[in-house]
């Protein structure tokens, strides 16, 4: 991941990887980071399934009352 990154060589005592050394900001932190590597992976062009996930998602985004932004879908790119 990318606080793998910010690592020199040093101690974990020393390594300052990015993280607050909090626990409730730690999880919050990771959990924002599992997000922002889940979307990355979905909407990936490589994934086989991008376009039924995007669809799926837009689907139930609209069912939701949610606007969707045109091109979301998967079918516009």
């Amino acid at each position: 991941m990318r606080h793998t990154e910010t690592w020199f060589g040093e101690t974990n005592v020393k390594w300052d990887s990015g993280f607050p050394h909090a626990h409730t900001q730690k999880k919050s932190s990771l959990t924002r980071l599992r997000k922002k590597y889940a979307c990355k992976i979905i909407s990936s062009d490589a994934n086989k399934l991008r376009n039924e996930v995007m669809g799926a998602a837009v689907a139930w985004n609209i069912a939701q009352g949610f606007e969707v932004e045109k091109g979301l879908n998967g079918k516009d790119k």
